[in-house]
Formats: C-alpha cells, structure tokens, sequence
C-alpha cells in the first residue's frame, strides 16, 4: 500500500536522478528497514520499519522500468522485464522458505541483519555491474509534458488487476483451508505452487509480448483467464476440491503475472525520461 502511494513521487524522482541511481537508493533504504526490523525494541518500531518498506518496494519498479527503456532495444525487452518481475515472486518464495529457517535456528535479529547485508551486496552490485545512465547535456532542463491517454488506460487495468490478485491473496488459502478442507499445508502447497508458475509465466509472457504491435489483445487474453480461475475456485466447491489445482496453473499465468506485459506496455508509450512516471502512476 505504501509502495503505491508514494510511486508517483518516486516515479518523478527516478526520472531526475536515473535508473541506477534509483535502484541504489531503494537497496540503501531496503537494508535501513532491515536494520530497523532487526533492532527493533517493539512493535511501534517494527510498525515503522513496515511502512517503510514500501517506498523500496516502489522504487525498484521505477528505476528498473527506467533502466531497461533508456539501455535495452524494444526488442529485447520482453525476457529482461519478466525476469525482473518473476524476482518478485521468487524472492517471496525464498523468503518464505529460508526466513523461518533461520529465525528458528540463528534467531530473529540476526536474521535479519543477515538480510541486511544482502540489500547492501545488491546496491553495490547495482554500482560495479550496471553501466550508467546516458547523461543529459549539462544546464538542460526538459519540460515536463503530460503522459499519455493509454498510460491512464494501463492504470485502470492495473488498478482492476490488483483487486483481483488482492483478493486472491487474502482469501485463498482461508478458502482452501475452510471450505474446501484442505490442511494448512495443503493450502500453502497451492499458494506456493501459484507464485513458482508465476515465476515463469512472467518472463514466458514478456517474451511472447516483447514485439507485439498492440499490446490490447494480450490483455484481454490475460483479463479473460483471470476470469476463468476465479471461475475455477468458485466451481471447485461444487465439482470437488481437486478442481482448485487447476489454480496454480490459470492464475500463475493470467491474475499472478499481468503485470509484466503491462511494464513492457508502459515503457513502449513513453519517451525513456518518462518511464519513472508511467510506472508510478500504473502502480499507484
């Protein structure tokens, strides 16, 4: 919630400063949050820390949008987006198997300053690996035009797309457990599947929409599906339980992973200054 909030000022924020330097700064902060969270003496500082967390979660999608609009060719844009936006779900997906582990065995504090110092390891990753941005002539100031019509039509989309995996999020796994009888584990074996096919689906989406002329009919394509797997769900309480392993499979590739051609469409409609700014509003 957060990360949506303050994606329009970090959008225009990563058009000023550029895409390495953006995603620099949200590493920093990430690894400040982890501090917090590891030092935290109660629950008002892990409220805090909470909070905070998004504005890093926000700027990675601005600064990475920026970057590969302004360094990579349309054309090979699809696999690199996907990529970037599978990281999401996989990280969710480490974080889930490797946290509690470690909570269990090191203990939570340095646990997380563990963690900490792998958002440290990121941003000077991001520093000696990245080459950077192409510099603007010195003493130019570019005037601000307005975006496009069609980057207020992805922000719709977005904004339906994101009630739908919003909800899917907080209800599925009760859905699971207590309508449909699954055990706690079985239900988490359903939500882990659902991230792992996302993970691929996103970079087999962008690959498969990198080049398109338009990107409206892969949309709806993605639109329709979601349709289907809420379908699926509702249907799985009345045809048998087993139907909700179709799940992982429609959702993974519709409701869990638009948001990778949606990047890609929002890079395409806008000059690479204002990729910051397309991105924040499509995620706000």
């Amino acid at each position: 919630m957060i990360g949506a909030a303050v994606s329009p000022f970090t959008g225009r924020l990563a058009d000023r400063i550029g895409g390495r330097n953006m995603m620099t700064v949200g590493f920093l902060i990430a690894a400040a949050v982890f501090i917090l969270f590891g030092s935290a003496p109660g629950y008002p500082i892990l409220l805090a820390a909470a909070f905070i967390s998004g504005v890093p979660y926000g700027m990675a999608y601005q600064g990475t949008n920026m970057y590969i609009s302004a360094e990579v060719a349309t054309n090979r844009r699809g696999i690199i987006t996907g990529v970037k936006q599978s990281g999401v779900m996989f990280g969710v997906f480490l974080a889930g198997l490797l946290l509690p582990r470690g909570v269990s065995t090191i203990g939570y504090r340095p646990t997380m300053f563990t963690v900490t110092a792998l958002a440290l390891a990121g941003a000077v990753v991001v520093r000696v690996v990245l080459p950077a941005d192409p510099s603007r002539p010195a003493g130019t100031r570019r005037s601000r035009t307005p975006l496009p019509p069609a980057i207020r039509w992805l922000a719709s989309y977005a904004a339906l797309m994101g009630a739908a995996i919003g909800s899917q999020s907080a209800f599925l796994a009760l859905y699971l457990e207590e309508d449909l009888g699954y055990s706690r584990a079985g239900a988490g074996l359903i939500i882990g599947l659902t991230g792992l096919v996302a993970v691929g689906a996103r970079i087999t989406l962008g690959r498969l929409t990198q080049a398109v002329a338009s990107y409206a009919p892969a949309l709806i394509l993605i639109a329709a599906g979601s349709m289907v797997s809420f379908i699926v769900i509702r249907l799985a309480s009345e045809v048998g339980a087993w139907l909700v392993f179709a799940t992982p499979v429609i959702a993974g590739f519709t409701t869990s992973s638009w948001n990778a051609p949606v990047m890609l469409a929002s890079m395409r409609l806008v000059p690479p200054e204002d990729t910051g700014r397309s991105a924040g509003l499509v995620m706000l």
